[in-house]
């Protein structure tokens, strides 16, 4: 909320600044398609994020409804059986998975009031804390002993929506070298804890038990070849091949959507820890239910169809307004909504069902005794 509200009077301000000025430069719309609604020039581009706000309150409803579900159901067996059957179930990340894909939809909705290079950065915020929320959900699925610090967590989102912010206006190489310093340090702490198990803290001590941590992994076998969690290491190996190319990529582009270029990773690591996911599943004889695999089918063909629709812009403000407006097109649904409009309400439903994976992922679980359930 406190970072929302200056976003929503700042863009206000801006397009009371174009009505009273006729400076139409100064907001990258897509003027061919652009239905105005009061002082709001592109309403259709505004209204087209009511997906988000609604899909994130219908996934905070089926989040509460399956915790009412499993009190009936722990209610009318043994009290006791909670605690020795299935996983915990720990709900807070997944109402904070609702309640961001809702402020998406502001933030997003806030930023079509008057796109420009300078606010674009309010678009994507909270896309960055989706994702992170998405990882520190799945990983709280197996270790829910082990709860990663609110603090350090919220900070390292605070952290990239700097960097995000910093990008609109630094875009030359130093600015990347001093971002993949950052990104690497942050990328080796997460792969100690994630290896280890242990807890999310950052203090002092951290870099004699991040040294003390990688020694230990060729102490466990005498060669010091094979470590002993061999998924964990494998899948951390690859992770950190792709994310090292990603940084590399950036210092070799040095793009300037780096609000844009700063999504790749998050959206690219939620992806593969939930393909580590299901692949660990599979290798321990579990089971995935079908309804898992049809929000999967539906994520995937969703994801796919948004990107189609994002990949052909209507404006870009990376251009100058003149060549910007050379990209506008028609309304192509119900003369009222372009392009991007229909990336807003696929990508709410790409993300809707995304998210409903975690809600039936471990069902198979249910009546599992804890002690029998594999940790990985």
């Amino acid at each position: 909320m406190f970072y929302g509200l200056p976003v929503v009077q700042l863009v206000l301000i801006w397009q009371n600044t174009v009505n009273m000025s006729g400076d139409m430069d100064i907001c990258f719309f897509n003027f061919r398609c652009a239905r105005s609604f009061f002082s709001i020039y592109a309403f259709n581009s505004v209204i087209s994020n009511i997906g988000y706000i609604a899909l994130g309150v219908l996934f905070i409803i089926m989040v509460k409804q399956r915790e009412v579900l499993h009190r009936r159901t722990v209610g009318s067996v043994m009290q006791d059986e909670e605690a020795e059957f299935g996983l915990p179930m720990h709900n807070g990340l997944l109402y904070a998975l609702g309640i961001a894909i809702i402020m998406e939809g502001i933030l997003s909705g806030s930023y079509h009031i008057c796109p420009s290079p300078s606010n674009y950065q309010f678009d994507t915020s909270f896309m960055y804390i989706l994702g992170v929320l998405g990882m520190l959900k799945l990983y709280q699925l197996r270790h829910s002993d082990i709860n990663p610090n609110a603090h350090v967590s919220y900070a390292i989102m605070a952290f990239f929506i700097f960097m995000a912010m910093c990008g609109v206006y630094f875009d030359s190489l130093i600015f990347y070298i001093i971002f993949a310093v950052c990104y690497l340090i942050i990328m080796t702490l997460i792969n100690v804890e994630f290896y280890f198990n242990t807890q999310w803290t950052l203090d002092f001590g951290m870099f004699g038990r991040m040294r003390e941590a990688y020694s230990g992994i060729f102490k466990e076998c005498p060669k010091g070849i094979m470590p002993t969690y061999k998924g964990r290491f494998l899948f951390l190996a690859i992770a950190d091949a792709i994310n090292i190319l990603f940084v590399i990529s950036g210092i070799i582009t040095l793009p300037k959507n780096f609000a844009s270029f700063l999504l790749m990773p998050f959206v690219g690591n939620l992806t593969l820890y939930l393909a580590y996911y299901l692949f660990m599943k599979k290798l321990h004889h579990e089971h995935i239910r079908l309804r898992t695999i049809a929000f999967i089918l539906l994520a995937s063909a969703s994801w796919g169809a948004s990107l189609y629709f994002f990949m052909n812009n209507v404006s870009d403000w990376i251009e100058t307004p003149a060549n910007s407006r050379t990209l506008n097109r028609e309304c192509v649904l119900f003369h009222f909504y372009d392009n991007h409009d229909i990336w807003h309400f696929l990508s709410a439903m790409s993300l809707f069902f995304s998210f409903n994976i975690f809600l039936s992922l471990d069902d198979d679980l249910k009546w599992v005794r804890r002690n029998k359930i594999a940790v990985f």
